[in-house]
């Protein structure tokens, strides 16, 4: 992500895209992070109907 950063001007946005079935709810904390220290300012989901419950917990935990 930082080198995409580089490449673009300084206003526009990065934001991560997470594929939710390479994903699993105990990684979901990690890759969140992994966005921030990349200085990505949001998160896509992929592919929504591989988002169940334990997975939306583990989201909704991992951004705050």
């Amino acid at each position: 992500m930082r080198a995409a950063k580089g490449l673009l001007k300084k206003d526009i946005p990065i934001y991560s895209g997470i594929f939710l079935p390479d994903v699993p709810p105990a990684k979901m904390a990690s890759a969140c992070q992994a966005m921030r220290d990349g200085g990505g300012r949001g998160i896509a989901l992929y592919s929504l109907e591989d988002m169940h419950e334990e997975s939306w917990k583990a989201f909704e935990k991992a951004r705050s």
